[in-house]
């Protein structure tokens, strides 16, 4: 960017932001070429807004004030726009007061876009500004009946106080970043983000754009799949020139469609994407998930093309998952919507899923349901050029039907951010996740209070752990088995994952105590006798499991002739109800998912979930100051 007659344009301050309710503007500092932009924004506004922004009638602007306006220094003057497409939606500046090192701020919002957080997120550009210029603070006159103004002054999160001058009200305020002002200001992104999410996974409108003739073909497997999903929302299907596909009636364009859509789903050549997107703007499309290949994967040109393709979409509002999604579902019954392009099972549920890999995403959410886990919502991101994991936990931080989160990345992107979020997050949901290859990283994600994983095939464990049993308060773990050599081996398990095996004082009869475990029989041929039966292990499990010596339960219960597998599984559900605990199980092959108990097939893999899940409760209890509570 040149510079302008006044100042160097300070091309560095460009961005994209998430307003309130989830959709994009691109703010950017003024510039000289912004003068016929600045008339027409003016020209639409209504004469009250007018008068509220300028303290008299003034229906134009005149050619003086075009250019005072547009031709700033960036320095004592300063002014930003808010853009949605080459349309100006906010104006926000100040100036310095002669001899002084405070400004007086001014903002002006379009009519059309009140209500959706611009005034305050173009008061926090300001702020920022002010403090790179090292201003002192802004002053502000408003109009006592300027009721909206005075709220965004207010709840801005920065220092103010208010006073009656003149009939109108002096605004004094502070720009200094307090940790209320930090708070307020992560609070605000956090919600736009997480609305922004909400917008594509809680879709209740949907195009399919790129499905063929061919079954073979990414869209048509799209399309079939979703036609086949509880989806009970609208439905488009656009092609050029078939009338009918899948069964379902199509339309020959983006245009043809006639009304607005939450969402767009993109499986076209990637030579066509940009034309596609550029309609489902013009139509009004409040999100995109592009499936279609052909960007950052391969190679520098593929990324220029991918960057285009964000500042495209981002610029006029919209948000995107992709390009190279495998998709998303999302499994409430007020949704159904699962836009995959493989057939895979999903069980409803409470963990939130994200997968940077198309395939393993779909092999993990097979994996989760044939473990009894069930999915809240789920996203297969591809290349992330726009939603990204920390927009995804904003969201699930937000979401009411999310109690986990659970994530497979090749990568973190903005790991500063991550760790601030996911430390958020973790106090009050549990973050899952596979542990990068980086050491340091992993270091960091741990302070973060994420929940880390050496393999994939460990993530449906954890997860499944996390979603049924409590957050421990200690290391304390009671082994209870009726096997002296799988007491041995658990107990064993126990100690090498952090956990200190515990033997709390008994009064049952029946009940053998050795070093570090309670037996339920006092030999190792499995054959007990009566004295095994199941209503006495039970209250044996009770007892010891019930002990304020203890913090978690580690049931290592083989089945017996005289201990039949159904009477254990049934004895596991009722010990479940009654402790507060958490509890796993071992030794019981062959057994299908349990809704509320974590059953391992051998110790050490129980051991090993049952240490990370003790290490984050005791991360949990521990004392990091201040935190930013979702609500």
């Amino acid at each position: 960017m040149e510079p302008t007659a006044s100042g160097h344009y300070p091309e560095d301050w460009e961005t994209d932001a998430a307003l309130a309710d989830g959709a994009t503007v691109r703010i950017r500092p003024i510039r000289s070429d912004d003068r016929d932009r600045l008339a027409q924004f003016h020209n639409r506004q209504s004469p009250e807004s007018i008068y509220f922004r300028f303290f008299r009638h003034r229906p134009q602007l005149s050619e003086q004030e075009l250019d005072y306006f547009t031709n700033i220094d960036y320095q004592r003057r300063m002014a930003f726009v808010a853009l949605l497409g080459d349309q100006i939606v906010a104006v926000a500046r100040y100036e310095t007061l002669k001899e002084s090192n405070v400004a007086e701020v001014a903002f002006f919002v379009d009519d059309a876009h009140h209500g959706r957080g611009l005034a305050t997120l173009m008061l926090e550009y300001l702020a920022s500004a002010g403090r790179r210029r090292q201003l002192d603070g802004f002053v502000a006159t408003v109009l006592s009946e300027n009721y909206g103004m005075l709220r965004v002054f207010r709840r801005a999160g920065f220092a103010v106080s208010t006073a009656f001058e003149d009939g109108a009200i002096a605004v004094t305020l502070g720009i200094d970043i307090t940790e209320e002002t930090s708070a307020a200001i992560e609070e605000r992104a956090r919600v736009a983000e997480a609305r922004s999410v909400a917008r594509i996974l809680e879709a209740t409108s949907v195009v399919v754009i790129g499905a063929g003739r061919r079954p073979d073909s990414v869209g048509h497997q799209l399309l079939r799949n979703l036609l086949a999903s509880p989806f009970a929302g609208e439905l488009h299907v656009v092609h050029p020139s078939a009338s009918v596909i899948a069964g379902r009636p199509t339309v020959p364009d983006v245009a043809s469609i006639g009304e607005r859509v939450d969402l767009a789903v993109i499986a076209v050549p990637a030579t066509a994407v940009f034309d596609v997107v550029q309609q489902c703007i013009q139509l009004g499309v409040g999100g995109l998930v592009i499936i279609s290949a052909g960007f950052s994967e391969t190679g520098l040109d593929g990324t220029v093309r991918e960057r285009e393709l964000v500042a495209l979409a981002r610029g006029n509002g919209v948000r995107l998952v992709g390009p190279n999604a495998f998709g998303i579902a999302n499994t409430s019954p007020d949704s159904g919507l699962q836009i995959l392009f493989l057939p895979v099972s999903i069980l409803p549920g409470s963990v939130g899923l994200l997968s940077q890999s198309g395939p393993l995403g779909g092999a993990l959410l097979s994996h989760f349901a044939g473990s009894g886990i069930g999915i809240s919502t789920f996203a297969a991101v591809g290349n992330r050029a726009d939603v990204s994991v920390n927009d995804l936990l904003s969201y699930w931080s937000e979401d009411a039907r999310t109690t986990v989160v659970a994530l497979y990345l090749d990568n973190l992107g903005n790991v500063p951010k991550f760790t601030r979020m996911a430390r958020v997050v973790s106090q009050h949901k549990p973050i899952v996740a596979v542990a990068p290859h980086d050491e340091e990283l992993r270091e960091l994600l741990r302070q973060s209070g994420v929940i880390l994983v050496d393999q994939v095939a460990e993530l449906a464990d954890q997860v499944g752990l996390a979603v049924r049993q409590p957050v421990p308060d200690g290391d304390r773990v009671v082994v209870i088995s009726n096997s002296s050599s799988v007491a041995r081996l658990a107990s064993s398990a126990c100690r090498a994952a952090g956990l200190t095996p515990t033997v709390p004082t008994i009064a049952t009869g029946g009940g053998f105590l050795t070093d570090e475990s309670v037996l339920v029989s006092d030999t190792d041929n499995l054959t007990m006798g009566p004295e095994a039966a199941i209503e006495a292990v039970e209250r044996l499990v009770l007892e010891a499991a019930g002990s304020t010596d203890v913090d978690v339960v580690f049931l290592a219960l083989v089945p017996t002739p005289t201990l039949p597998i159904v009477d254990i599984v049934a004895l596991l559900q009722r010990v479940d109800e009654r402790l507060d605990k958490p509890m796993v199980a071992t030794g019981l092959t062959g057994i299908r998912p349990m809704s509320s108990v974590s059953v391992f097939g051998f110790p050490e893999e129980a051991a090993r979930a049952l240490g990370r899940w003790v290490s984050h409760g005791i991360w949990r209890g521990q004392d990091r100051g201040p935190d930013i509570v979702p609500h």
